[in-house]
Order: structure tokens, then sequence, then C-alpha cells
């Protein structure tokens, strides 16, 4: 290099530089000005933001060895909460704010853990001794939560005002505006509708510190209170001036789980419904709510009220369901098929009872004779998809049980990714997958947020003798909803193949 002229060895230098640039631009980085290279923390902190959360696990664990990674403790508290693995969020939860006093998301998730077992008291204690008045709207937005779910409405309408009055990011915003709009609804139709539409733009504090969302700490989708909103308003919106909303709002509240909310709204609003069919509401919300004594007390009164009514029997026999008891839940059924004996709803919790009672040749029957009667009505694409998951889950040889259902539902439903789930489940039970591949990644395309449809690709990867991506699929389902079966068994699998994670980004 000595023998080229100087201005040769400048561009000769300046070549290897950006060739190395081009092969290693994390080194090349680093000579550049810029932002710093975030921590392990902040890494995880923000794969939990976008929904990622194996890799926010993975980014925990190593923060623990690094400098600071006390507070990594508390969010690894918070991915167990999710899970639903108790014993584990508290063990290090306790941790976390023992070693990190002022890491508020540990104590506001300690504390939801204490309310979610009960331990009301000591949620309150435990706010109050970890999050201090700049943490105001976590404050509010809890105890707020916690009073809607157990039904002390009044409270909770003052802490999510309060919270609102609060500097809060908008995810907090969002979900005060959606129970207030709720709890708006039976007296003043017009002022749940703003809230439920100032739902969807809340606005907000942008630059707070990272707080988990409203949605992440109470197991939800992210999104789920605009969504939530957006669904209410719609209903709200498309009634005429005459129609009483009470009803119809309760409805897609119970389809909602927020079983607390249509319990409310049916139990004040002043609209005229038979009293039979707003009792039977009622037990259903209340037992959502986690109300079962009085929900069964209620739609026992509203059997009374109309024993005739199948409406009332066919909640009630989907409870009894629900709690496993298969012998009160038949006797329903059976009294219910004589008042709709054509009614393929009907049929098709008979034949749930009978896979519960792993009597499969009878469900097998009742599937049959409730797509036979379904045939040509309004529930026939439901159907449709429920008789394809019934062959899928119930251990038949799917080649020759499930082959027709699943076909069937191709031709019916092939815009859902749903169907193609099912289908590609269907093609890896039945030795194809390669064809099983082809239709799962049809169904990740069409719902790329669906842990279901990863971990069933990755099953077919594996079927596929393909490992590697195998794996990318499982990380891509352990990354979505931890508190889902589908994500659960991905994590374990990328547990139990810790050398597959290697390759991967």
């Amino acid at each position: 290099m000595s023998r080229l002229p100087r201005n040769g060895r400048a561009l000769l230098l300046s070549g290897l530089l950006l060739l190395l640039g081009l092969l290693y631009p994390d080194l090349a980085a680093l000579g550049r000005p810029g932002k710093p290279v975030p921590t392990l923390l902040e890494q995880g902190e923000r794969y939990l933001s976008e929904g990622r959360f194996f890799r926010a696990e993975v980014a925990f664990l190593q923060a623990l060895s690094s400098p600071g990674g006390e507070k990594a403790l508390g969010r690894l508290g918070l991915l167990a909460l999710l899970r639903g693995e108790e014993n584990e969020a508290r063990e290090r939860l306790r941790a976390a704010v023992q070693l990190q006093p002022d890491d508020r998301t540990a104590w506001a998730c300690l504390g939801w853990l204490e309310a979610n077992r009960g331990e009301l008291s000591v949620a309150q204690e435990i706010w109050a001794q970890g999050l201090v008045p700049g943490d105001s709207f976590l404050i509010h937005g809890l105890r707020g939560e916690l009073a809607y779910r157990r039904r002390s409405m009044e409270d909770a309408r003052e802490e999510f005002l309060a919270l609102l009055a609060a500097d809060a990011p908008p995810p907090w915003r969002a979900w005060a505006h959606l129970r207030l709009g709720t709890l708006a609804a039976p007296s003043d139709p017009g002022a749940a509708l703003a809230q439920w539409r100032a739902a969807l733009h809340p606005g907000g504090a942008e630059d707070l510190p990272w707080t988990p969302s409203p949605e992440l700490l109470f197991g939800m989708p992210a999104g789920e209170a605009a969504r939530r909103a957006e669904e209410l308003a719609g209903v709200l919106d498309a009634l005429s001036q005459s129609e009483k909303p009470t009803l119809a709002l309760a409805q897609v509240l119970i389809g909602q789980q927020d079983g607390c909310g249509a319990a409310y709204l049916l139990e004040q609003g002043r609209e005229p419904v038979a009293e039979a069919t707003s009792q039977a509401y009622l037990g259903y919300a209340l037992f959502l709510c986690g109300e079962a004594t009085e929900g069964l007390r209620a739609l026992h009164q509203a059997r009374i009220l109309a024993p005739g009514d199948p409406l009332v029997r066919h909640l009630l026999a989907r409870v009894y369901l629900d709690r496993g008891w298969l012998r009160a839940a038949r006797g329903e059924l059976e009294r219910l098929l004589e008042i709709s004996p054509e009614d393929p709803l009907v049929m098709l919790d008979f034949a749930r009872l009978a896979q519960q009672e792993g009597l499969y040749e009878e469900a097998d029957a009742w599937i049959s004779q409730a797509w036979l009667a379904a045939a040509g009505g309004k529930a026939e694409p439901f159907l449709a998809f429920l008789r394809a998951r019934f062959y899928l889950e119930s251990g038949w040889s799917l080649c020759d049980k499930g082959k027709e259902a699943v076909e069937e539902l191709l031709l019916r439903l092939s815009n859902e990714p749903e169907t193609w789930r099912a289908y590609g489940r269907w093609l890896t039970q039945c030795g194809k997958p390669a064809d099983a591949i082809t239709a799962l990644q049809r169904a990740v395309e069409m719902d790329p947020t669906s842990a279901e449809a990863y971990e069933a690709l990755g099953l077919a990867y594996l079927a596929a003798g393909d490992g590697s991506s195998a794996a990318r699929a499982f990380l891509e389902a352990a990354d979505r909803e931890p508190w889902g079966a589908a994500s659960h068994h991905a994590r374990a699998w990328l547990q139990a193949h810790p050398t597959a994670l290697v390759s991967l980004p």
C-alpha cells in the first residue's frame, strides 16, 4: 500500500471501510453519532410494547445479569402474570419491589395479582406503598378497573374521570373512555356514544416512562379498548331513535365477555324488556362477571317466569356446560329440544355435551343432525366452521371422518383465516405437510396476529422435517398472546430446543 499514491491509499481505505460497513452494520454504527444502543431492558420493553412477548422474555432474562438488570425481574413477573403462572409472578414481583422500590410496574402488577385473588385490601396497601402521586393515572386506572369488576360502578366512574384529568398515556385514556361509555349508557346514550368515540382517538401524554397498557396488564390483545368501543358505538349508531339500546348493548357486552358491564346496563336500564328475557341475560351476565350464585339464581327465576322460553333454557344450559355440570346440562337440553326440535344450535350444544362426556359417536350424530337442520339457514356458515373444528378436536380419523366437513368449510368460508387454519391442521394430520404449509401460510397472511395459525404452521414444518422454519413459526406463536394455549405450547417447544433459537433473529 505504501507504493500507492496518497489519493489511491485514501480511496482503498475508504473502500475497505465501506465493505466493513456493509458486512457489519452494527460495528459501523458504533462510529457514528446518533441514538445510543438500547439496553437489554429497553429492548425488552420495546418488544412488550410491540406485543412480541417471547422476545421480550428472552431480553429480560439476559438483562438480569447486566448492570441495573434488577428491574427486569418486574417485567418477568408481568409476563408470568399474563401466562397465569401466579406463583412465579408473585416470586419475581416481590423480589423486584425489594431490589427496586421505584419500579412502579412491579408494584402495579403485584397489587393486581392480589386483587385477582380477592385480597382487595392487600392490593390497595401495595398500591399505596409503591405508587407515588406522579403515577396517579396508574393508581386511578387500577382502582377504577377493580371497582368496575366488583360492580361498584360509582366508585369506578370517579376513578376513571380522575384518570382522564391526570397526565395519562393514550392506552389508559382509551380504556377510561371505554368504561365511562358503558357507565353512561343506561341514562345517557348520547354521552356513552361520545365516550366510545373518544376511545378511538384518546390523545394523551406520549413521552412518559414505559408503563404496561391496560390491555397488557389485563391479559387482552393490544388495541382492545378501541375495538370494543368501536363495536359498541356502531350498535348504538345503528339503532333508530325509537329503539331502546339497553338490551342490544348488553348483548354486545356479553359477546365481549364484559359481564359486569352488561349486568349494570340490564339492572339500570329503564326500557320495557320482557321480564324473563331481562332476567335470563342478567343471570348470564352475572355468571360472566364471576357472580355464579347470583347468576344462577337469576336464570332459575327466569325459568320460573317463562318455562317454555327457549332463550332462558339455552342460556341456563350454556352455564351448566361451562361449569361442567353435565347431568343438569343434559336435562335442560332435553327440555329445550322438546320446545325447539329443529334448532341446530341446540343440537350443537348436545354435541358439545356428548364430546365432554367422551361419547364421540353420539356427538358425531348430533353434529350431522345439526348440519342438516342448518342447511340453507343463517346458521349454516357458522355450523360449517364448528362442524370442521369438532372433527379436528375429537380424535377422529380425520382423513376419513373430517374430510367432508373440512372441504365443505373450505367451500363456504374460504375468505376466513380460521378456515385455512383448520384446513392446514387437517392436512398435517393426514400426512400432507407440504400442502398444509401452503394452507397455513395463507392463514398467517390473512391474520398475522394469530398464535394458533403460527403454532399450526410450526407443527406442519416439523412434520416436513424443517426444524429451522418450525422454530421461526413457533417463535412467532410464542410472541403472541401469552395467555393462550397455542402461545404456551410454542414457548414450551422453544424452551425444550434452545439451540433452535441461535439462528433466529
